[in-house]
C-alpha cells in the first residue's frame, strides 16, 4: 500500500465542499477518536480518493497540546489536511455559501460550540459525531451542573450547562439524525457500559499509532506507573494526603524491586512539584495510550485516581494490571468521590489498602 503524506495547511479560509469530513481535535485522544470513526465509516474510508480535514485547536487553559510530530505516525491512503487554528474557533473562515453534499463533522464538543449555524440547512445536511472526550464526558449533564455549582456557585457557569442540556435535548429528541455519539463508553440510565462496537476501532488505531520503539526513552522494566490528573489541590483533592499515598506506593514498589514512575496528564503542569519531591517523571513525549500495548511495558502496574487511561488499559485489553486509587482518606471532593467509586468499582480494582496491589 502506498501511504499518502499528511499535508499541513496554513490558510484558514476553507471550502467545506473540498472535504468528505471535517474534524476538530485538541488532544491525541481526540485524534485517535477521529481516525477510529473514519475507519468505522465505510462510506468515507472506502470512498474513491476521500479527503478529510483535521482542525487542531488549542486548549483553553493549557495552549497547544497536539504538535506536528504527533501526526508523523499516521499511515493512511486517505488525503489528510491538517490546520492549526489556535484557541479561537472563529479563526476558521468558510469560503463556500452552500453545502453541496452531506458532511460528517467530528468533534469532542457539542454542536452548539461549532460555527456551522450560518448554513441554513445544516441540521439536514450535517451529521455531528461526538467523539470520546474521556471519563468526564460519560457523566450526565446533571452531574456537571452540580459540580459547577459546588465549585463556583455562580449563575455564569451553571447557565452554561443548562444551555448545554437544552441543546442535547433538542439535538437528540427533535433532530436525532444530525447528532450521534462515537464513544468507547455509553450511558444507559444510571449505568455506564462499554461500547464494544466502537472499542474495536479505537483499539485498532491505538495499536497502529503506538507501534513505536521508544528508542529515545529510558525503558523501565515492569514498573509501577502512576497517572496524574490536573487536580486543583485544596479543591478536588487534599495535597498532603495525596503525596502521602504516593510515598506509600513508591515504598511498596521499591520493596517489590519495581521502579515507581509518575506519568503526567497532558494538562498537568506540576512537573516541578513532582521533581522537587524526588519522583521520576515518565517521558513527556509518550502518552498513556502509547503504553497500553507496548511490549516494553508488559506486566506493569498502572495506578491512578480518575484517569481515562486506566479505563482504556482495561477495556482495550492492555498488558498491565490496573488500579484506581479511590480512597476516601485522600479527600476527594464529594462529587469526584461519588463518581470514581461508582465508575471504577466495575472496571478497575479500588485500592482500599496497599495490600490490594499484591
Amino acid at each position: 500500500m502506498v501511504y499518502k503524506k499528511i499535508n499541513f495547511i496554513k490558510n484558514n479560509h476553507v471550502n467545506l465542499n473540498d472535504y468528505n469530513t471535517i474534524g476538530y481535535v485538541i488532544t491525541k485522544y481526540h485524534l485517535i477518536g477521529y481516525l477510529a470513526y473514519i475507519e468505522s465509516n465505510n462510506s468515507i474510508s472506502r470512498k474513491e480518493n476521500p479527503k478529510i480535514l483535521i482542525i487542531v485547536m488549542n486548549h483553553s487553559k493549557n495552549g497547544r497540546i497536539l504538535k506536528k510530530e504527533d501526526f508523523s505516525r499516521i499511515k493512511t491512503n486517505i488525503s489528510i489536511d491538517v490546520l492549526f487554528i489556535g484557541l479561537n474557533i472563529n479563526n476558521l473562515v468558510f469560503t463556500n455559501k452552500k453545502l453541496l453534499t452531506r458532511k460528517d463533522i467530528i468533534s469532542p464538543h457539542l454542536p452548539w460550540k461549532l460555527p456551522f449555524s450560518k448554513f441554513s440547512n445544516y441540521r439536514k445536511i450535517i451529521k455531528f459525531v461526538i467523539i470520546d472526550d474521556g471519563i468526564g464526558s460519560y457523566e450526565s449533564i446533571f452531574y456537571w451542573i452540580r459540580l459547577q455549582y459546588s465549585q463556583s456557585r455562580t449563575i455564569k457557569y451553571i447557565s452554561r450547562y443548562i444551555i448545554k442540556y437544552f441543546d442535547y435535548y433538542i439535538s437528540r429528541v427533535i433532530c436525532p439524525s444530525y447528532y450521534t455519539i462515537f464513544s468507547v463508553m455509553r450511558r444507559k440510565k444510571n449505568l455506564i457500559l462499554v461500547n464494544e462496537n466502537v472499542v474495536v476501532y479505537y483499539r485498532n488505531v491505538i495499536k497502529r499509532l503506538t507501534n513505536i520503539e521508544f528508542s529515545n526513552s529510558i525503558i523501565y522494566k515492569s514498573p509501577v506507573i502512576f497517572y496524574t490528573q490536573p487536580y486543583k489541590f485544596g479543591k478536588d483533592i487534599d495535597k498532603g494526603k495525596y503525596f502521602e499515598i504516593l510515598n506509600k506506593i513508591q515504598i511498596w514498589a521499591n520493596k517489590k524491586g519495581k521502579e515507581f514512575i509518575i506519568k503526567l496528564h497532558p494538562r498537568d503542569n506540576n512537573v516541578g512539584l513532582y521533581k522537587s519531591r524526588g519522583y521520576t517523571i515518565f517521558d513527556l513525549n509518550i502518552t498513556g495510550d502509547d503504553i497500553i500495548f507496548s511490549d516494553n511495558y508488559r506486566n506493569s502496574v498502572i495506578v491512578g485516581i480518575t484517569s481515562t487511561v486506566l479505563i482504556n488499559h482495561y477495556i482495550m485489553g492492555g498488558n498491565s494490571k490496573v488500579y484506581s486509587l479511590c480512597r476516601e482518606d485522600i479527600y476527594l471532593s464529594k462529587e469526584l468521590r461519588k463518581f470514581c467509586k461508582r465508575f471504577y468499582k466495575k472496571y478497575c480494582g479500588i485500592i482500599k489498602t496497599m495490600d490490594s496491589l499484591y
